[in-house]
């Protein structure tokens, strides 16, 4: 029975897709965890783009989607965008930004760098894990959005 129960756990935890977000704030870092809280996802949380790139050349685990801020401390959210499309074997990874930053000219610069999806940070809990759940339900490879596609908005 015991092993039975570590099969079915083992199938479990192989087909819950592990999700990398990236944010120097601590209460962005903490709302995203309770956001994601209540969906089958496992969470690895960098409050540092180092600890991300860390974390991305040397899995496991090895996310289905990572969400990134673009204003961080030091080397920006871009910069490591930039960095992460530079490697072949990252460069079909989702990269999806969650900032508060919804001016026409950011969204602009992170659709021609590479970011696959945009979302201006919700205002609720709710909405945020709503945000979270419709990203993750993007079929990807077959993604290709217009501009006004890209950036989601509440």
């Amino acid at each position: 029975m015991v092993s039975h129960s570590l099969s079915c756990f083992n199938v479990l935890m192989t087909t819950v897709p592990t999700i990398f977000y990236t944010d120097d704030d601590e209460d962005d870092l903490f709302i995203f965890k309770e956001a994601a809280r209540n969906i089958l996802v496992r969470i690895e949380i960098f409050n540092l783009g180092d600890k991300l790139m860390f974390a991305l050349h040397n899995p496991p685990p090895f996310p289905a989607i990572i969400f990134i801020d673009l204003n961080m401390p030091g080397i920006s959210g871009y910069d490591y965008i930039e960095q992460i499309r530079s490697f072949a074997l990252l460069e079909n990874l989702p990269i999806v930004v969650l900032s508060t930053a919804s001016d026409p000219v950011t969204i602009e610069r992170c659709k021609k760098i590479g970011v696959n999806y945009y979302i201006t940070k919700p205002t609720s809990m709710q909405l945020l894990t709503k945000s979270i759940e419709f990203a993750l339900r993007i079929e990807w490879e077959n993604f290709n959005p217009s501009l006004a596609q890209f950036h989601h908005k509440h």
